[in-house]
């Protein structure tokens, strides 16, 4: 069964920044962020358990190739992405 998935606010502007940083840096590589995050969700949203919790409900996957993680909670048939976190940022923001 595959999941249905909804960004929270503060992901949605975690995306929006993210890609906006990258494209800033090199032309398209903001577009190659978006497409690896979207496989990723899309991953997410097949096998939601695949990845364990770390901290109450949440739980956390790598993007590949780049420096984010998708913190995400599961509520009943929908994943809910609370974060598209920097890790490079304070680890004490992550959950907030």
């Amino acid at each position: 069964m595959k999941y249905k998935i909804a960004f929270l606010k503060e992901a949605d502007e975690d995306v929006l920044n993210a890609v906006g940083y990258y494209e800033e840096q090199q032309e398209g590589l903001g577009i190659k962020f978006k497409d690896t995050l979207d496989k990723k969700v899309d991953y997410i949203t097949n096998y939601p358990k695949h990845f364990r919790i770390v901290k109450k409900e949440y739980r956390q996957v790598l993007v590949k190739s780049f420096p984010y993680l998708v913190i995400y909670s599961i509520k009943k048939d929908t994943v809910l992405v609370h974060r598209v976190f920097n890790t490079s940022r304070n680890p004490k923001k992550k959950y907030k």
